[in-house]
């Protein structure tokens, strides 16, 4: 009779023992589950005014993408805008500090141990017989903490500090493609005001020729007065055109070189007269280029980081 009570009496304490881990997985915090993006149509409405884009004409777009212009000046320009572009290298220190944040957060994962060490010494002056005396104490002291994450507060925070990595490393990436966009834009038009240049000093050449000619004709009483005023007209005009041409030429020239990060009087690029000869472009670009865009993935990444930092602030509340 003894024995059954005992063992009856345990049962209470056995059932509450075992009760423990399942109200600690109940009380556990998890962040959200982020929405399920939508699925893309798998084709048109107006089907009949698109055509299907053949799994094998997608290619992945090269890093030196402006390699196909086939320019080595532009070539000589994008690397040196990758070493001294100051928003590349702000968007890099961004990067190199969400990466310390990051193993930041996962050193709080795991135990903490400082240790501590001092010494003193103090000397007693001499009082009649007695001598000097010097005293020395030293002391060393050690801690160890380590903060168990019950709640998953620990291991959300990693998540956010990785998926702020990520959009950081994809800011970076945009910021990248941008500068390097910007600078074959104006690249290209500083050749496209060069190519104008062209133009417009033969146009002056030519209007000269016809100023000569029209004064000979007025010398001679062929023409009026004003044929030569209209002619002397036509030249000026060109050359204001002209030196329009020069000063957008220069202009653009030290955009380049801001974009560069350098001081516009230090560079100097030849005039070359043309533009550099256009790569194919097809007809038809598949929408997965969409996928290769850094500032969708940045998006994206920031998104699953607001949901991480939900899980974060659920799991603070139950720490309290």
């Amino acid at each position: 009779m003894r024995t059954s009570l005992r063992s009856t009496a345990r049962l209470p304490r056995l059932s509450l023992l075992a009760c423990v881990p399942m109200l600690l997985v109940a009380c556990a915090a998890t962040a959200p589950t982020p929405p399920t993006p939508a699925a893309a149509p798998p084709q048109f409405k107006e089907s009949g005014i698109w055509k299907r884009a053949s799994a094998t004409t997608v290619s992945v777009v090269s890093e030196s993408w402006w390699s196909l212009f086939k320019d080595p000046i532009l070539d000589d320009l994008q690397r040196q805008l990758l070493i001294g572009n100051e928003s590349l290298r702000s968007a890099s220190s961004q990067v190199a500090a969400a990466r310390a944040t990051v193993q930041a957060s996962q050193s709080a994962l795991w135990p903490t141990l400082s240790v501590g060490a001092g010494g003193n010494r103090v000397a007693s002056p001499a009082t009649g017989s007695v001598p000097v005396s010097v005293a020395s104490s030293y002391s060393v002291n050690a801690s160890a903490a380590w903060e168990l994450d019950l709640w998953g507060r620990l291991s959300q925070g990693v998540s956010v500090a990785d998926a702020k990595l990520q959009a950081t490393s994809d800011d970076l990436a945009a910021a990248r493609l941008s500068a390097q966009a910007t600078l074959v834009q104006t690249y290209f038009s500083m050749r496209a005001a060069e190519a104008q240049q062209d133009v417009l000093r033969r146009t002056v050449t030519a209007n000269q020729r016809t100023l000569d000619l029209t004064q000979a004709r007025f010398a001679a009483g062929v023409v009026a007065q004003s044929d030569v005023l209209q002619a002397q007209t036509q030249i000026r005009t060109v050359q204001v055109q002209l030196k329009e041409a020069e000063l957008q030429r220069a202009q653009l020239e030290h955009a380049i070189a801001v974009l560069l990060g350098k001081a516009p009087s230090t560079l100097a690029i030849a005039q070359t007269g043309r533009l550099p000869k256009t790569p194919m472009v097809p007809t038809l670009l598949p929408a997965t280029l969409l996928e290769q865009r850094p500032d969708i993935a940045a998006a994206e990444r920031r998104v699953a980081a607001a949901y991480a930092q939900i899980g974060v602030a659920n799991a603070a509340f139950f720490r309290r």
